[in-house]
């Protein structure tokens, strides 16, 4: 499978409490230092969740190569 989205490992990096912002801000960022998002708690239903969003979204290829190896497995199996 050819990767359309920015090739991993990504990185969440915590920036806190960022001044004049509400909430915490965190950016996901490449190898090579890119910006790849940007997660904060603008909306107060997700406040206190920052973080852990962000690092949910990081590991996003290392899961996405997990599931596609269950897949080619499974497919073997099958077959």
């Amino acid at each position: 499978m050819t990767d359309k989205h920015t090739p991993g490992p990504w990185r969440a990096e915590d920036h806190g409490e960022v001044q004049d912002y509400r909430g915490r801000m965190v950016t996901i960022r490449d190898r090579r230092n890119i910006h790849v998002a940007t997660v904060d708690g603008l909306d107060a239903s997700v406040r206190g969740q920052e973080l852990a969003n962000a690092r949910l979204i990081a590991a996003a290829p290392e899961l996405l190569k997990v599931l596609e190896d269950v897949r080619r497995i499974v497919a073997n199996q099958l077959d």
